[in-house]
């Protein structure tokens, strides 16, 4: 009698150091899950997109005022500074005809960078002549990785306390668990 309570103790156990075991690894899974889903947000993907272009091209105005191109310029220079992608971007404006320059990482910062000045107010045209900077030295290369690299150390304390709270669950558990004289049916004692 004494060693069928033994095993079913023993099975109790390890049913609960399974149980608890599976709680960690799905804790872990969704911590793995949730991270890219916050390295995208911190990346830049909360950056607005591009409108969708209107099918009718506005009209061009006949008169041009003075210091209008002054103004696009630096509209669109100020937009540039606050997006890390194209804050290496140079803009000149010459009679509503913008010419953006300088480098950026990728095609795609480059066509959006075309798309962002073209919607400004008073320009005519774009001249996109964006180069893409793919070298190493530039920063360009490495600069995601090391921005994810950074985001993983910023949420190691984070982890940390979430391993360290699924492990003081599972040594509650297995604390309670392992004392059956709580457990155990006084009646059948005797």
């Amino acid at each position: 009698m004494l060693r069928a309570r033994v095993a079913l103790a023993m099975t109790a156990n390890a049913d609960l150091i399974n149980r608890t075991l599976r709680l960690v690894a799905a804790l872990l899974l969704c911590l793995c899950l949730a991270e890219p889903v916050h390295a995208a947000a911190l990346s830049g993907a909360n950056e607005p997109a591009p409108a969708a272009t209107a099918t009718a091209e506005p009209a061009i105005a006949a008169e041009r005022t003075t210091g209008q191109d002054a103004l696009i310029a630096d509209r669109i220079g100020g937009i540039f500074t606050e997006l890390p992608s194209l804050s290496q971007v140079t803009v000149a404006a010459e009679e509503g005809v913008v010419t953006l320059g300088g480098t950026v990482a990728d095609a795609e910062a480059s066509a959006r960078a075309g798309a962002i000045a073209s919607r400004v107010t008073g320009v005519v045209t774009v001249e996109n002549n964006i180069q893409r900077d793919v070298s190493v030295g530039g920063g360009f290369g490495l600069g995601p990785l090391r921005e994810k690299a950074s985001e993983f150390t910023r949420m190691l304390p984070l982890i940390g306390a979430g391993l360290l709270v699924a492990l003081l669950i599972a040594g509650l558990g297995y604390l309670l668990a392992s004392l059956t004289g709580l457990w155990r049916d006084r009646k059948s004692v005797v």
